[in-house]
């Protein structure tokens, strides 16, 4: 299988140190780097889209944001699109999550736990969401699978069961929205197979 994973967007960011206008600037750079992501991921034909925290900041976010999102996501369908949201974009009460009425192909996590989302018959999405903005307990701690897995939250996919020879992963890592000024978004295409095919690329 194959996706685009990226995280720490941080949407609506308010840039406090910038003055107003280079502040706008900004902050429509980042929906740009969105927009961008998503035609990585129709124009690689990736099986899904992969969110791991820090979509957007929870104490700054607009309306005008939730329905950026939810129609940008929207567009993808029928690429499902995965969301752990993160100690920025924490799923609270009045997190953008709740309020956004998304479309059958996105998927946020909302529980402080790994939850499971089959992907296909052999790989199976694990995710997990930051439900305050500080002090979540670790995900992993615990935790163990026999099968392979994906695990997404905040900052990091990491996959298990890798001691398996027949597995295989690649990576590869693009850089997003690199400005003077604003932070750098990465963004990586995952391979994971469970033949033994040598993935290509590179």
């Amino acid at each position: 299988m194959k996706f685009v994973l990226f995280s720490d967007l941080h949407l609506d960011s308010p840039f406090q140190w910038a003055q107003p206008s280079l502040g706008r600037k900004l902050r429509l750079a980042l929906r740009e780097t969105l927009d961008r992501i998503c035609r990585l991921a129709v124009d690689e034909g990736v099986d899904a889209l992969l969110c791991a925290g820090d979509l957007y900041e929870q104490e700054n976010f607009t309306p005008d944001t939730a329905e950026y999102l939810r129609s940008s996501f929207e567009k993808l369908a029928p690429l499902r699109v995965f969301i752990a949201p993160g100690n920025h974009d924490w799923y609270g009460p009045t997190a953008l999550y709740r309020e956004v009425p998304w479309s059958p192909n996105v998927h946020v996590f909302d529980e402080a736990r790994l939850a499971a989302v089959p992907l296909d018959g052999q790989v199976t999405l694990w995710g997990a969401a930051h439900r305050a903005p500080a002090n979540t307990n670790g995900f992993l701690q615990g935790f163990h699978v026999d099968g392979p897995a994906l695990i997404l939250r905040c900052f990091t996919v990491r996959s298990t069961a890798l001691s398996d020879s027949k597995k295989k992963e690649k990576y590869r890592t693009r850089l997003f929205a690199r400005t003077r000024f604003a932070r750098r978004v990465s963004v990586t295409l995952l391979w994971v197979t469970t033949t033994n095919q040598e993935m290509a690329g590179g």
